[in-house]
C-alpha cells in the first residue's frame, strides 16, 4: 500500500479514528514501553490509564533437543550448510537489508542458507541470491520451535516493531541474535553487542560471522538472553494480570460507590431528613394545637370560676339583702302593735305571742 494510495488514506484514517477512542476506555494494555510511548506521542490518552505488559510466548519454545536431521529432511534444508533464520514479510522487517546481509555473508560461505518464515517476499530478489534462500511453507506455529533450533542464527533488522515477539521465540528456543538496535528490541535483548543500526548491513554481517565463528562467545550470549528472558513468563504474567484485575476491580468498585452508591445513600438520607421534618412539623403544630386547647380550656374554666364567684357573690347579696328585708319587717310589725295596743298591756308580752 503506497502513500497517496486510496486504500491508504482510508487505511490511515481508520488507524487515526480507532487511536482517538483509546481515551474512553478505564484501561489499556500495551505489550512494550515503547508502544505505550507511541500511545503517548500519538494520541491523547492519559499516561495513568496505560499499564505495560510484556508478551509471552508458548512453553513448546524452550531448549528440549529434537531429531534435527528429521526436521531437515520434512523441509527440504541441507543439513551439512549454515542456516540463519529470518521471520515476517512486512516492509517494516526490513528484508531488503537482510538480502544485503546474505550477500556479504556468502562471500565468505558457499554453504549459507536463508530460511524464511512468513509470506513471499514482494520485491524482486537478485538471481545469485535466490537459490540460498528457502522460503517455508504455512507450518503450525508449534513447529516453528524446531526450525529456531536447526538454525544457526536469527536476523531481525527491523526499522520499527511494537514488541519483538520473534526476538523472545529465539532466545526461548536456544537460538544466538542479531537484531537492529530499536529501544524496544533493547526492552527485550539487554546487550548491544550483537545489535546495529536497521540500515548497517555489513555490521548485521560481522555479528552473524562472529556467533558463527566463535562458539564460546555464542553459548555465553545464549544464557545471557535466557538469563534476562526469564522475566518474560507467563506464570509472573498471570499475577500481574491478577494484580492487574484487582486494582482494576477496586477502581470499578470506588466508581461504583462515588458514581451510584454515595449519591443513592445521599437521596436517601435526604429522603429520611424529608420525612424527620414532616413528622417533627406534625408534632410541632399538634403540640401547639394542644397548647392553645390547654390555654382555652384554661381561659374558660377561669371563666366558668369568674362566674361561679360572681354567682356566690349575688347569692351572698342576696341572702344579706333577705336578712334586712325581715329585720324592716320585724320592726314595722313591732312598730303597729304599739299604736294599737292598749295602754294596759304589755307590750313585750303580747309581741312575743305575735312572733311565737
Amino acid at each position: 500500500m503506497a502513500k497517496g494510495d486510496y486504500y491508504y488514506s482510508i487505511y490511515h484514517h481508520l488507524v487515526k479514528h480507532s487511536l482517538s477512542y483509546l481515551k474512553k476506555f478505564d484501561k489499556v494494555i500495551a505489550v512494550s514501553n515503547n508502544t505505550k510511548r507511541d500511545i503517548l506521542k500519538y494520541t491523547d490518552c492519559p499516561s495513568k490509564k496505560i499499564i505495560v505488559l510484556h508478551n509471552s510466548v508458548e512453553k513448546f519454545f524452550n531448549q528440549k533437543k529434537i531429531n534435527k536431521k528429521s526436521t531437515l529432511k520434512k523441509y527440504n534444508i541441507p543439513s551439512n550448510s549454515i542456516k540463519v533464520l529470518i521471520v515476517g514479510s512486512s516492509f517494516y522487517k526490513n528484508h531488503q537489508i537482510s538480502l544485503k546481509v546474505l550477500e556479504e555473508l556468502k562471500k565468505k560461505y558457499n554453504n549459507i542458507y536463508f530460511l524464511k518464515i512468513g509470506n513471499k517476499f514482494d520485491f524482486k530478489i537478485k538471481k545469485n541470491l535466490y537459490n540460498s534462500i528457502i522460503e517455508l511453507p504455512k507450518i503450525k506455529r508449534e513447529e516453528i520451535s524446531n526450525i529456531y533450533k536447526v538454525s544457526d542464527a536469527v536476523l531481525f533488522p527491523s526499522i520499527y516493531e511494537g514488541f519483538g515477539l520473534p526476538l523472545l521465540e529465539a532466545i526461548k528456543s536456544g537460538v544466538p541474535i542479531v537484531c537492529s538496535n530499536l529501544k524496544v528490541l533493547k526492552e527485550i535483548v539487554k546487550t548491544k553487542k550483537f545489535m546495529a543500526h536497521p540500515n548497517n548491513f555489513k555490521l548485521f554481517s560481522k555479528l552473524i560471522i562472529k556467533i558463527l565463528e566463535n562458539h564460546k562467545e555464542r553459548e555465553k550470549f545464549v544464557q545471557f538472553n535466557l538469563k534476562n528472558v526469564k522475566i518474560f513468563d507467563e506464570k509472573i504474567y498471570i499475577c500481574e494480570s491478577n494484580w492487574s484485575m484487582f486494582k482494576l476491580n477496586i477502581f470499578f468498585l470506588i466508581k461504583l460507590i462515588f458514581g451510584f452508591i454515595i449519591p443513592f445513600v445521599f437521596v436517601v438520607i435526604c429522603i429520611i431528613r424529608l420525612i424527620l421534618f414532616i413528622k417533627r412539623k406534625n408534632v410541632s403544630s399538634q403540640f401547639n394545637q394542644t397548647e392553645e386547647q390547654q390555654k382555652e380550656a384554661k381561659e374558660l374554666n377561669e371563666d366558668a370560676q369568674e362566674e361561679k364567684d360572681a354567682l356566690e357573690d349575688a347569692k351572698e347579696e342576696e341572702d344579706a339583702l333577705d336578712v334586712e328585708g325581715d329585720e324592716i319587717d320585724y320592726l314595722a310589725t313591732y312598730d303597729r302593735i304599739i299604736d294599737r295596743a292598749p295602754d294596759n298591756v304589755d307590750i313585750d308580752s303580747l309581741f312575743s305571742i305575735y312572733f311565737k
